[in-house]
Formats: C-alpha cells, structure tokens, sequence
C-alpha cells in the first residue's frame, strides 16, 4: 500500500472491516440455515426458536394473529403453522377445527396438539380421512374464537370444533379497567400497535429475514431472562369478586355464544378445560419476562390458581347445560409438573396426554355417529 494515496489508505481501512463483518456475517447465515436442515428444519425458515415468529399482517377484526387465505383466493386454507388445506371439504374427510390460544398454537408446526392428534387419528384409523385445522393463536381469547367461528370456519364444513380457552380471557380482568369486550386488554400498545411492543421495530422490518439476526435476538433475549434485567417487576393485588363474577360472566357468555353459532350451523363442538401447573415459579417461567408487565396487577399465587379454577367451572357448566361435549383435561393432568413446560404450556408429554384425552373421544364419538 506505499503507492496508495492517504485518502486511498483511509478508505480501504475502513472497507476492509465492513467486508469481513459482511462476509462473516453472511457465513454465519448460511451455517444457521444448513443447522436448520440438519436438525429437520427448512432451510429457508426465519426463526426456528418458539420465541420469535415471523411478522404477521393486520389481520381485519382479530386486529393480530394469521391469515387462513394468504393466497390470492380462498381456495385453500392455511392453519397457524401454514399447513394448507383444500377450503371444498373431500366426500370421506372427516374435518376438525381446534380453537384456542398460544397452547393449541403450540411452540412448532410439528409440536402442536392438532397435527399431533391428526397423526393420531389416522393411525388408529388406518387411512388418511382425518383433517386436524389449528386455529389457535397465541394470545387469543373467546372474542377471536367467535369471529374465526362466525367469519372463516363456518365456510370449512367442519365435523367437529375443539374450544379450549381460559387464561387469555382470565388475564383479562387483571388489565386495568376492564370492560366486557376485552378493549381494556387488547387496545394495550402491545397488542395494538406492534411497534409498541419492538415486534415491528425498524430493526425486525429491516432483518425480518435474516437468520442470524433471530438468532442473536433470541440469544439476547435468553440472556435478558436469565439475567432478569430489564424487564418491568410483577406487580401483585388481590382482585375484587364483584370484578371476577364479571369477568367469568363474560367468558360465560361467549362461550354459549360459540356454542349457539357452532350449533346453528350443525358443527359438534368439543369442549376442553385448560390444565395448570399451580406453582408459582411455573408461573413467573412464563410471565416474568412479559413486555406489559408494567401496566397489570396479577393477583396471588393462591388467588390466580382459584380465579383459573373458576373459569374451568364454567366451561364444564357450559359443556352440561348445551350440546357441547367435555374434555376435563385439568382434571385428567391433575397439575403433574411432568406435563407443563410452564404453567399452562404442555411438554412434550404433556402434548401426548392431551392427544390421547382428544383421540378417546373423537374415535368414541365417530364409532357411534356410525352405527
């Protein structure tokens, strides 16, 4: 470099830095991806960890979630995990549509109970009939399970719909000022406006693509956990029964509501209760961390653990007192820590006990609509 200008030396000084983080960068890349493939994975994923997702549009009415018609046409339809079904139900399909929130979304596209009960099914079954559809998504109470119901599967001739959702409506009341329709929760920045929440910050429009970029998000984020810095402390208060009688009046509500729509249009529907894990360090594994901690007051151990027991209480009164069928899968776990990977999402074995609580009655219910 003797011949080379100052301001020659100057540039190369600072462009041959900017090329090695690129090239390593891109190295980097391509070694995440090729893990992906060896580990099962596409090579082309973005995220490949239960923390980080894919951006999702707006979705119109559910205001979050995932679009079942990302196509040009309605011809198809695809589930949470992009698995894609034909919207025309098949002559011999036997269809079933699982509602819930972020335990019937699961943490991947082949750990979630649906595909694994469509497994199920097909190898008690010895054929391929059955079609498992998984509309559940994290964060999603009854109001998003109506308007799914009302506005997309009431098009899919299901043969059956699984319900299953309690502590998305819970927390609820826990919001400040709560009203009836859940805006108290669901205007929150968090859910509202996603730049709120650093979901749809600059940085994650601009690497949304980008492997590595997740990875180390992910990383940073694992660090921040373990670490427990910089995330708002839980605040604690016992809540009111006036305000708790008003909330499980409103699950109860919607609950019927989805029955008596489900009904109208001739679709069983399966009820499930929602197991717990009632320690209180299963608790914190999963809400310690959570962006708006700043903004909720969570009750008690005790008391969150009695509020759960309630809102499982009337989905069993709703199972006795409609067509609805019962799946008591609280009952069933009875809180074994072996099945939870934190309070209220499932192992591994937890994922199979609740396959098996389902595949048992859905064969059951088959074997006699068949006779």
């Amino acid at each position: 470099m003797g011949g080379l200008s100052l301001k020659t030396r100057k540039v190369h000084l600072i462009l041959l830095p900017l090329g090695a983080i690129l090239f390593l960068s891109l190295f980097l890349e391509v070694g995440l991806r090729l893990w992906d493939v060896f580990s099962g994975r596409s090579f082309f994923q973005t995220t490949g960890n239960e923390l980080e997702e894919p951006l999702d549009p707006v979705v119109p009415f559910r205001g979050f979630g995932f679009d079942p018609y990302p196509g040009e046409s309605d011809e198809f339809i695809y589930d949470r995990w992009e698995r894609r079904f034909p919207r025309e139900k098949g002559d011999d399909v036997f269809r079933i549509v699982c509602f819930g929130g972020s335990t019937t979304q699961n943490r991947t596209a082949e750990q979630n109970y649906p595909t694994l009960l469509e497994q199920e099914l097909r190898s008690r079954a010895g054929n391929d009939r059955w079609e498992v559809i998984n509309v559940g998504n994290s964060a999603y109470a009854t109001p998003h399970a109506l308007i799914l119901l009302a506005l997309d599967v009431s098009s899919w001739d299901p043969d059956l719909v699984i319900l299953s959702h309690n502590v998305n409506d819970l927390l609820a009341i826990y919001w400040p000022d709560f009203r009836r329709d859940y805006w108290n929760k669901y205007q929150d920045p968090f859910y509202a406006y996603p730049d709120y929440s650093g979901r749809y910050s600059w940085s994650n429009v601009l690497f949304q693509h980008s492997r590595l970029y997740w990875f180390l998000r992910h990383q940073i984020f694992k660090l921040r956990w373990k670490l427990e810095v910089w995330f708002p402390d839980l605040s604690r208060a016992s809540i009111d029964d006036a305000l708790l009688s008003r909330g499980a009046e409103v699950f109860e509500r919607n609950l019927r509501s989805f029955c008596a729509l489900a009904d109208s249009y001739g679709f069983p529907v399966l009820i499930g209760t929602q197991p717990l894990q009632p320690s209180e360090n299963a608790f914190l594994v999963h809400m310690v961390h959570k962006e708006y901690n700043d903004r909720v007051a969570y009750p008690p151990q005790a008391e969150f653990v009695a509020h759960h027991r309630r809102y499982n209480d009337v989905l069993r009164k709703v199972a006795a007192e409609t067509s609805a069928e019962l799946v008591d899968n609280d009952r069933i776990f009875g809180g074994d820590p072996s099945l939870f990977r934190d309070f209220v999402h499932y192992s591994d074995a937890g994922l199979a006990k609740l396959v098996e609580n389902y595949a048992a009655v859905v064969t059951e219910r088959v074997k006699v609509s068949e006779r």
